[in-house]
């Protein structure tokens, strides 16, 4: 059977934002506008330097923020955390910003 092809306007098309990267001072590290709110996240990922932050500031280790995220390197979590500790001001500004409050009567 043959194919016919989409027109132009239904097909899917990514967005460009890989024109918008901004790097970092970090290896692993970028900001994407329109990604997270162009929080600094782990290249190739959606997971924030916020995201490991919290989690290290909540306690947990090396160990367990690696078998948190199976799917990153030990390099890529030391790479944010290294970004946190160059940049606390901007990761706990994001933190205060996605903080769940909690309401009661």
């Amino acid at each position: 059977m043959p194919t016919r092809a989409l027109p132009r306007s239904s097909r899917w098309t990514t967005t460009r934002a890989t024109d918008k990267i901004i790097e970092t001072d970090h290896p692993y590290i970028h900001k994407v506008p329109g990604v997270i709110g162009g929080e600094p996240v782990i290249k190739g990922t959606r997971i924030s330097v916020r995201d490991i932050a919290e989690w290290w500031r909540l306690g947990l280790n090396f160990e367990q923020l690696f078998e948190a995220y199976p799917h990153l390197r030990l390099a890529q979590i030391c790479d944010a955390l290294g970004y946190f500790d160059d940049h606390p001001d901007e990761i706990l500004a994001y933190i205060a910003e996605n903080r769940i409050v909690e309401v009661t009567d």
